[in-house]
């Protein structure tokens, strides 16, 4: 697991590894009022089999909800430090930015330590995030067929090429629907 503060313009950069194994790098932006944190996690959509391929995406929608402050408060919270968060499930890693004005970088610090040590992994949360996944893909699913409307040969080509060799290529669904609270936790575990 990495986790990253960088910028465009590196002027110091350090990076070290911690005891429990999470390499940090650090970079200054002396002209920048934002912090900005990026967790990298080795593990993305490749990662499970085809009818759980979703884990990960799950997982990270899972770990915003998981927190020690209630996800809206939590948001508004960021919010207010003119700030931002966000996840993206690729197919090898899940990346985490958090972003917030720099008189908060403790704040900031104190969140990503919770993402990765979540108090509540809840059935509820869990189909809280379950239900946020599968409107996720459907969106990605339908503006995907928009972009190739009334060319259905080269969007069924387009499909194949695009997602040859990758998760995306599984013959099953995408759907969210077939990965259980105990496959998170078990993927959070390893």
């Amino acid at each position: 697991m990495t986790a990253i503060a960088i910028s465009p313009v590196d002027d110091t950069r350090d990076s070290y590894t911690l005891e429990n194994g999470l390499n940090v790098i650090l970079a200054e932006r002396h002209f920048s009022k934002q912090v900005s944190l990026f967790l990298v996690v080795e593990t993305g959509l490749i990662d499970f089999t085809c009818d759980k391929q979703q884990t990960a995406h799950i997982l990270e929608h899972l770990l915003f909800r998981s927190t020690s402050q209630p996800y809206e408060t939590l948001l508004q919270s960021i919010k207010d430090k003119a700030g931002d968060i966000n996840g993206i499930t690729a197919d090898e890693e899940t990346y985490y930015r958090l972003e917030v004005h720099s008189n908060y970088t403790e704040f900031a610090l104190e969140t990503i330590r919770e993402l990765i040590q979540p108090a509540n992994l809840t059935q509820q949360n869990f189909d809280i995030s379950v239900n946020e996944v599968e409107l996720e893909l459907e969106a990605t699913v339908k503006g995907f067929k928009r972009l190739l409307s009334n060319k259905r040969p080269l969007m069924n080509q387009a499909v194949a090429v695009a997602y040859d060799n990758t998760p995306m290529g599984c013959q099953t669904s995408m759907s969210p629907r077939p990965v259980l609270i105990q496959d998170t936790k078990r993927a959070f575990d390893t």
